[in-house]
């Protein structure tokens, strides 16, 4: 006996459901039976994020869209959670820029001057505004330039504390 196919030729059939996707030409075009109901650029992962979504959603088993999408399940829950607490609007939202922002070119210059009238780190950071380890990362890279003296402690030890700590230590005996 031969079964009726729901699936177009070619497309990826997703699990024992009537759902399949098929990538033509730069657009991949998903399917319910043989009706095209939704296509977007391949590119576009946060159309795709949002659609795998919307298919566990609608009860397609989460094991199934994770082998045909080839994704990690427990990312499949995440973007079923991030469609329900945030809405879809969360797969086109702006991102949060990464990198080096805590320091501009402002503040580089004013670490820079604070840092050649020997101020320390600390105090450094205090008035920028930033955390300490902030503007030692900052330098220890590179991006700001200061002057040797500047990277030691905030305050200058002490005779005793410096006997202190050239003693063996005493968790050894």
């Amino acid at each position: 006996m031969k079964t009726f196919d729901f699936h177009p030729p070619d497309a990826t059939p997703i699990g024992n459901t009537n759902c399949s996707f098929q990538a033509i030409g730069g657009q991949v075009r998903h399917f319910a039976n043989l009706d095209s109901v939704h296509s977007h650029p391949e590119e576009n992962l946060h159309e795709q994020n949002l659609y795998i979504a919307l298919l566990a959603r609608n009860r397609v088993p989460v094991s199934d869209l994770a082998k045909a999408f080839e994704k990690c399940e427990r990312t499949i829950f995440r973007y079923l959670r991030q469609l329900r607490e945030e809405g879809s609007d969360a797969f086109y939202g702006i991102q949060k820029p990464r990198g080096r922002t805590a320091i501009d070119a402002d503040k580089q210059a004013e670490a820079e001057q604070l840092l050649s009238e020997g101020k320390s780190i600390g105090k450094t950071a205090a008035e920028l505004g930033i955390h300490h380890s902030t503007l030692r990362h900052n330098i220890k890279k590179g991006w700001i330039k200061s002057p040797a003296a500047a990277v030691d402690a905030d305050e200058p030890e002490s005779p005793e504390a410096a006997e202190r700590s050239l003693a063996p230590s005493s968790r050894n005996e």
